[in-house]
């Protein structure tokens, strides 16, 4: 088996008569055109909607929010939430449209739901199978939220030019 040539390496050869980890010591031409070939990523400026954590955000949410609180799919109470722990009261945060895709929009409060943490991890993490178990449960209403989010973030992001 033959040895990287970086200095005193003893791991296995890759490529370029160098190892994995040695990559970047390339000297052949290949390397060289790959590099020159990426695009410099345009910087776009995050809107600033008040606030620097997620926690500040929810706070404001739920304090906003019209009492009782119930959670729009299952009906349960979720006014008692601001005093459970951390962890707890963060499960109760949804964001309708999901910050990997709508990152502009993740601190935005009209991004953000009040739901049970159950309903909330079948949102975000759970199946359509594993929605269909409850049938009483008014789905219909946080698709729909989610459908008139999208809308909303399209129109944002023409008038913000973005």
């Amino acid at each position: 088996m033959k040895t990287c040539t970086y200095k005193a390496c003893t791991n296995p050869q890759f490529g370029g008569q160098m190892c994995r980890i040695h990559q970047w010591a390339r000297k052949d031409k290949n390397i060289i055109r790959k590099i020159n070939k990426r695009t410099k990523r345009v910087s776009v400026k995050k809107p600033d909607f008040g606030y620097d954590s997620l926690i500040a955000l929810f706070k404001d949410v739920y304090w906003e929010h019209s009492k009782p609180i119930k959670c729009i799919v299952s009906g349960v109470d979720l006014t008692g939430c601001i005093s459970a722990p951390v962890g707890v009261f963060v499960s109760h945060f949804a964001h309708i449209l999901p910050r990997s895709h709508y990152s502009f929009w993740k601190y935005n409060k009209r991004n953000i739901l009040i739901l049970s943490p159950y309903v909330h991890h079948l949102f975000d993490q759970g199946t359509q199978e594993q929605r269909d178990k409850h049938p009483d449960w008014n789905w219909g209403a946080l698709y729909a939220e989610v459908e008139q989010a999208k809308d909303d973030y399209a129109e944002w992001v023409n008038e913000n030019n973005l």
